[in-house]
């Protein structure tokens, strides 16, 4: 045959597979050695090959010319493919986005949801020997698999055909177990189960607490209404789906996790990114990053998040900055981004119609009822409805169920285009921290990987002396930064202490090893305190200096404490910093060498510059606000053991984005200056006692940050409305950039930026 000349190099290869198919034949599928192929003398015109190499043989699936068929499966041979493959995916429990997934992480990108629903269901009427062999080596089967006949009563374990058996992994356990470790047990944010088995209660034989569900949704149909199907996460029962429109198990747009109290965790959707949709790539996480934000009512937390989460991680003034360091945000999924669409919206009536955002308490569209309730209410009562029938008093506690806890704001990020990270951001109810409260989701944050306490300025009698700078418009001012309409009915003063007395028991249950934010080792999630409100604080430097903000010399005494902190930090080899920040640091702590009052008096040297520095309303405002590069003098000492360096550089916010991105992890002059002075006005404020337990914790590095969401002084002139206190000024776009709530931004993507927190390497 290999001497025939005349014989075509295709027909030469169909001999060659007719002369082996007495050794082994399946249909079109032949098995043959690899000498039997090399007398084929190469096939020449293109001919449609896979090749899969088993030790010494070739497995060459349907071998024909292009001008046959243009190198697919067609006819009956894809519809083997299309039910082998459907049988094959759901004997695995998996969706076709799930298929879509493994069929990316392989390297097989095109082979997307919709390409396989199209495959499965007959759309495609034909398929091509690569997407074959891509669909066996995610389903961990042979290619022969998926072409053999589906007939009626075959067994779903199908043995592959070929000389050499792989081993198969069993995939749906598989699946099982890793989502259980992808999610954990229990929900970060409430504690409820969330991709484990609820357990059983013997005596009744129903679920003795309430389990976790699984979500799939699929495409809109034409009048806007969205098919789903819903599954209770490790139990047995049949789903629960939608009729109208009827579900579809090959249309899948996204799936989701509910734990039991509601949250909602995407488990498997398509990705799109700012830039434009990305439909060949599934979703994947490689790091999940809790962090709520804590304070008093109105503190001032919402407008902390929303401004926070819409700040810019580029540094548009550097042309020539390499794309590999950039963060890149990315689409939430659609019941993920409802909460913070839905503040930013309120944020947009702050701006255009003076209403201020409502208390946090009140609302029930960021709680997972209240999401479901306004996108899918169907699933609402579904999930209601199982609660009901197979949990011990179902009846009761499924009235309540998804209403408890509201949903965190949620940010995707995809750094340096290989780590990607889901941060959820709750924004809890100041009301829940009050002495009284019954602190059910207080006792879930130890949970969390970061706290963000936000600190009230408004609330302290260290701004009283704003009456001698804003004279009659003191009360509208006051009613302004605590909410509208709140000092019309209350004294202000009894709201203001009732306020204080939540922060200072927020701080006092921040010391207490075993209390509601300690870790089960006894440890702290990671603290980021923002002193929110700057503007008012901005103000009042218009006559007064920052030592004069609190009692005699807590400001100073705060600044010089975290000096010291992170001096101690940086001599144990504990702190990772740039070369500026390292020379000051090594001034100011010293080694061994350096006598304790020696440092003292350097740490007081220091920590008297910055405060008198940024006394100034202008050089204030710059490092909360503005953000650009600053030179802080340090006056000249007589004294030779305390000869400092003459000038602290402080980078601008566009150089920090810059390192911060190089070098996560490193902390540069702006982390130390912003820190030092937030520390000492979060002491003057009436928290020194609480953060100098802190910062003796020698598992803390907590972080300080001052900011002004709102960007000046906020008034309330009827009791109703928010108005800027300044004539011709406008609240600020929820993107305009802030240098403090930038560098907040930062802090709390410090996971997904460095693996370990700042300061452990």
């Amino acid at each position: 045959m290999a001497g025939d000349s005349a014989m075509r190099p295709a027909d030469q290869a169909i001999g060659c597979l007719d002369a082996a198919a007495s050794r082994v034949t399946l249909g079109r599928v032949v098995v043959i050695v690899a000498s039997d192929l090399a007398e084929t003398g190469g096939l020449g015109r293109p001919a449609f090959l896979v090749v899969c190499s088993i030790a010494e043989h070739i497995t060459i699936l349907g071998a024909c010319s292009e001008s046959e068929h243009s190198g697919r499966l067609m006819g009956a041979e894809s519809r083997n493919v299309a039910a082998r493959l459907r049988r094959l995916r759901q004997q695995r429990g998996w969706t076709a986005a799930d298929l879509a997934e493994e069929c990316h992480r392989i390297g097989a990108p095109s082979l997307t949801r919709s390409t396989i629903a199209k495959i499965e269901s007959g759309v495609r009427k034909s398929v091509t020997a690569e997407e074959v062999a891509a669909l066996a080596r995610a389903l961990s089967v042979e290619p022969s698999d998926l072409l053999r006949e589906d007939g009626p009563g075959q067994a779903d374990e199908v043995a592959p055909h070929g000389l050499i058996r792989r081993p198969r992994r069993r995939r749906a356990e598989k699946r099982s177990t890793n989502l259980e470790t992808r999610f954990g047990a229990r929900c970060p944010v409430c504690g409820a189960i969330l991709a484990a088995a609820a357990p059983l209660d013997k005596a009744t034989g129903r679920l003795a607490q309430i389990p976790g569900f699984r979500l799939e949704v699929g495409p809109p149909d034409s009048e806007g209404a969205n098919p789903w199907r819903l599954t209770v996460v490790g139990a047995n029962l049949p789903p629960a789906t939608s009729t109208q429109p009827a579900f579809s198990e090959h249309e899948v747009d996204y799936a989701y996790l509910l734990c039991g109290g509601g949250h909602i965790f995407p488990e498997s959707a398509p990705l799109f990114s700012v830039e434009g949709p990305s439909h060949a790539e599934p979703r994947h996480v490689d790091v999940w990053n809790m962090v709520a934000a804590i304070g008093a009512p109105a503190s001032g937390k919402t407008y902390l998040l929303v401004r926070m989460l819409q700040q810019s991680l580029d540094n548009p003034s550097n042309w020539d900055s390499a794309d590999a360091d950039r963060i890149r945000l990315r689409q939430a999924s659609p019941l993920e981004q409802i909460p913070l669409e839905f503040r930013s919206r309120m944020y947009a009536e702050t701006i255009t119609a003076g209403l201020a955002i409502p208390p946090t308490g009140i609302d029930t569209t960021g709680a997972p009822a209240g999401i479901l309730a306004t996108t899918l209410p169907e699933v609402l009562d579904a999930v209601r409805d199982v609660i009901g029938r197979v949990v011990v008093d179902g009846g009761q506690r499924s009235i309540g169920w998804g209403t408890a806890y509201r949903q965190p704001l949620v940010l995707w990020t995809d750094v340096r285009g290989r780590r990607r990270t889901w941060t959820g951001l709750a924004d809890l109810s100041g009301e829940q921290f009050a002495s009284d409260a019954p602190g059910r989701d207080t006792a879930q944050l130890r949970r969390y990987d970061a706290l963000v306490w936000v600190i009230d300025p408004a609330v302290h009698a260290s701004i009283d002396h704003l009456g001698d700078v804003l004279g009659d418009r003191y009360a509208e001012v006051l009613d302004g930064s605590l909410r509208p309409g709140t000092t019309a009915h209350v004294n202000a003063n009894v709201v203001r202490g009732n306020r204080a007395s939540i922060e200072t028991a927020i701080g006092r249950r921040l010391t207490v090893v075993d209390g509601p934010f300690a870790a089960a080792e006894g440890g702290l999630p990671r603290l980021l305190v923002a002193v929110t409100k700057g503007d008012l604080l901005h103000a009042a430097l218009h006559r007064r200096t920052l030592d004069e903000l609190g009692d005699r010399d807590s400001v100073r005494r705060g600044t010089a404490s975290y000096l010291i902190f992170l001096g101690r930090r940086w001599a144990e080899g504990k702190l990772i910093t740039d070369a500026p920040t390292r020379n000051l640091l090594n001034y100011v702590y010293g080694g061994d060498e350096i006598t304790p009052a020696v440092r003292q008096r350097r740490v007081a040297q220091v920590a008297d510059t910055l405060l008198r520095h940024y006394s100034d309303p202008d050089a204030f405002w710059n490092l909360v606000h503005a953000g650009n590069a600053d030179r802080v003098r340090i006056p000249s000492d007589a004294d030779p053991e305390t000869a400092a360096p003459e000038w602290i550089d402080v980078p601008g916010i566009g150089q920090y984005v810059d390192e911060s991105l190089a070098a996560a992890g490193r902390w540069c002059l702006r982390d130390l200056v912003t820190s030092a002075v937030g520390c000492g006005i979060a002491y003057g404020l009436g928290h020194e006692e609480a953060l100098y337990a802190v910062l003796r914790d020698p598992a803390q590095y907590p972080r300080f940050f001052v900011c002004s969401p709102l960007a000046t002084v906020p008034a309330s002139p009827d009791n109703e409305h928010l108005v800027p206190l300044a004539a011709a000024v406008r609240f600020p776009q929820p993107h305009a950039r802030s240098a403090g709530l930038t560098q907040l931004l930062f802090a709390v993507l410090e996971k997904a930026l460095h693996a370990e927190p700042a300061g452990t390497g």
